[in-house]
């Protein structure tokens, strides 16, 4: 959700004014800002799943819908379409004071203009992911990591990887990709993460899941007519207020504090209500996997009959996996409790698809739930919905890809722009379109100052920080209202230690290296390219589009077995003995080279893949030993009277034969 300050959420409630910041940059023209007095309707929606469905892995675009004022022909001659859009909605917090909330960024797909007005229609930048998956080049076997950075890479788009789950999660099989887009391939991904995906504010793809957990427990008093004695016994659990005598009596209770608010809305001015009678508890996990061309699939359920939610028709969950993702969705999703419902009330430009809420009706009721589809209105009813099937309708809510708006891909350059120039096409968006920061000074006992910058005007209320003190710098995106309770997620020290998400440089020089995955080439970098160098900067191993060229030795080794290349050499053995080798290139004592093949520890034993033996237990054979019958001798004798060869072949069975 949007972090805002208690001042906003004061006033978001009462007499509201707002301002619109919208700025559209134009392909071949300046910049145009708007204003509010521009606008005759402004909405947006977005989603993190289908209409009347409760999905997992939604990757759904945001819509921006709005009629501009054209009666003075201030806007003759823009070309709208394919323009990029920044919206920025602020509210009035105090006489002349503002806060300003970042709605995204969008582009342009369509402006229709009559003789007043021009009607606008755009879309987030998901929609750039809406290119056929048969582009993607990235081989398989792969990492859902890797699929995430390829599709982004190909779509030209950034990513937070911090919010990647199950990363290192392989999908043994590429796809079929001829009905696939890269943004269905980031549906399935984020299904098998259990989240949902979309592009953040600062127009980065990411995933995540709705905290319910952080909306508060809420105590119910119970009623006034059911009496045990001088208890009221309806209420469960009870609390004890404890007596007037001693009013350190009773149960305490902590009723969490403004800063906890940051994490879910409690929505209460409501001009409609359609909500469900009972909540959904999300009492099970079913994904069902299926080779390709198999007609049986493999089914994994976790948790237990009631309300389930399954998975199936994922390409990316392949058989002999299913269990380890039914696994990790339940353990994150199991024992969910929401309210279905479908509300609208006075717009808060803060609320996002993806937030929590606590919802009050008309009689004081307070349901809790989660945000599945929202479209802000300015200066008109928000709607709010959380869809998903009664345990009636359907025992079990199927899964199907996000729903898509449209299909319209961004617009394809010459060439495509590698991982390092889509951080700084990113990096110079964000250059472009920054708010401003508030500087707060902590002054310490010995005249030195700590110094932080952040985005609401009291750093208490602030969520994204930059700390620096003499020891370091630090960064958040998660500010607690103050330091001992603040996880700072970036940064560097004095030692010049730094910790960072994603770094996208030109070069690296470094003396060591440890990680998970090595990826090399691919796309805008060409042909990847492994070497290894000695002390004296000579290649000694290298891995290209040619091949596989080493010097020196080659060894592979699983548990005791093992085989070692050396020169000209192949040698093979168990444990610390040689069984065996080829010498490709052996020298002989006449000068010669010939090839040997050796057997050091056992017979020598060829077969062929008839079952054809050739040598065993140390004698040469001739044809199979199936029968019982082979050949044990070969000898060559001459005739002394003719002074012929002969050649006598001694079988297993006593029998001789002469050839002459």
């Amino acid at each position: 959700m949007i972090n805002t300050t208690i001042a906003y959420k004061r006033a978001i409630n009462g007499n509201r004014v707002f301002r619109v910041q919208d700025k559209i940059t134009f392909k071949n023209q300046d910049p145009l800002q708007l204003s509010i007095n521009d606008f005759m309707s402004y909405n947006i929606n977005d989603a993190t799943s289908s209409s009347g469905k409760f999905d997992i892995g939604a990757a759904v675009m945001k819509e921006y819908s709005a009629v501009l004022n054209n009666e003075t022909g201030k806007f003759d001659g823009y070309v709208f379409e394919e323009a990029d859009l920044q919206a920025i909605v602020g509210l009035e917090v105090e006489e002349n004071a503002w806060e300003d909330l970042n709605k995204g960024s969008f582009r342009v797909v369509s402006a229709k203009k009559d003789e007043l007005t021009i009607t606008i229609k755009a879309y987030d930048y998901m929609l750039f992911f809406d290119q056929p998956y048969s582009e993607s080049t990235l081989t398989y076997p792969a990492t859902v990591s890797q699929i995430i950075a390829d599709a982004c890479r190909h779509c030209q788009m950034a990513y937070d990887a911090s919010t990647i789950e199950m990363g290192s999660y392989i999908v043994q099989e590429r796809p079929k990709a001829d009905a696939l887009t890269f943004r269905d391939v980031i549906s399935y991904c984020a299904q098998i993460m259990g989240s949902f995906a979309r592009v953040n504010r600062l127009d980065k793809l990411c995933f995540g899941w709705y905290k319910i957990s952080s909306i508060p427990e809420n105590i119910d008093g119970g009623n006034f007519d059911k009496i045990s004695g001088n208890t009221y016994v309806d209420a469960d659990p009870s609390w004890d207020g404890g007596s007037f005598d001693d009013y350190a009596s009773g149960d305490e209770y902590d009723g969490s504090s403004f800063v906890a608010t940051d994490y879910y809305h409690h929505l209460f001015n409501l001009r409609s209500q359609t909500i469900n009678a009972d909540d959904i508890r999300i009492t099970g996990i079913k994904v069902t996997a299926k080779s390709e061309g198999s007609q049986t699939a493999e089914s994994v359920m976790k948790g237990a009959d009631g309300y389930v939610l399954e998975i199936s028709g994922n390409p990316l969950i392949q058989t002999g996996a299913v269990e380890a993702v039914a696994a990790y969705v339940y353990a994150k999703l199991g024992n969910m409790v929401f309210r279905p419902l479908s509300i609208s009330g006075q717009s808060d430009p803060s609320i996002e698809a993806g937030d929590v809420a606590m919802v009050t009706d008309r009689k004081n009721r307070t349901y809790n739930t989660v945000i599945t589809n929202n479209t802000f209105v300015l200066c008109g009813d928000q709607k709010v919905e959380c869809s998903a099937e009664t345990p009636t309708e359907k025992n079990y809510t199927r899964f199907g890809p996000g729903t898509k708006l449209m299909s319209k891909t961004k617009e394809q350059t010459d060439g495509q722009l590698s991982a390092y120039d889509i951080a700084v096409q990113n990096m110079n968006q964000l250059a472009a379109n920054t708010f401003g920061f508030y500087a707060t000074t902590v002054k310490q006992a010995d005249g030195s100052i700590l110094a932080y910058r952040h985005d609401k005007p009291k750093l208490a209320e602030s969520k994204i920080v930059y700390k620096s003190g003499i020891d370091g710098f630090w960064v958040t995106s998660d500010y607690q209202g103050n330091d001992a309770n603040t996880t700072w997620k970036a940064g560097f020290d004095s030692s010049g230690d730094a910790v960072m998400n994603v770094l996208s440089v030109i070069g690296i020089n470094f003396s060591w290296a440890r990680g998970g995955v090595l990826t090399l080439g691919g796309s805008g970098n060409g042909h990847g390219v492994l070497q290894v160098l000695d002390t004296n900067g000579n290649v000694i191993g290298s891995i290209n589009s040619s091949g596989v060229d080493l010097t020196g030795r080659f060894i592979n080794k699983k548990g005791q077995e093992w085989v070692k290349i050396l020169d000209s050499v192949i040698s093979a053995g168990y444990g610390d003995d040689v069984d065996g080798l080829l010498d490709l290139s052996a020298q002989t004592g006449d000068g010669t080279r010939k090839v040997v093949l050796e057997s050091l520890t056992s017979d020598l034993v060829l077969k062929s893949a008839s079952g054809r033996i050739l040598t065993k237990d140390g004698k040469a054979l001739i044809g199979t030993d199936t029968s019982g019958v082979y050949v044990t001798n070969i000898d060559c004798i001459d005739d002394v009277e003719t002074g012929e060869k002969s050649i006598i072949f001694t079988f297993s069975n006593g029998e001789q034969k002469m050839l002459t």
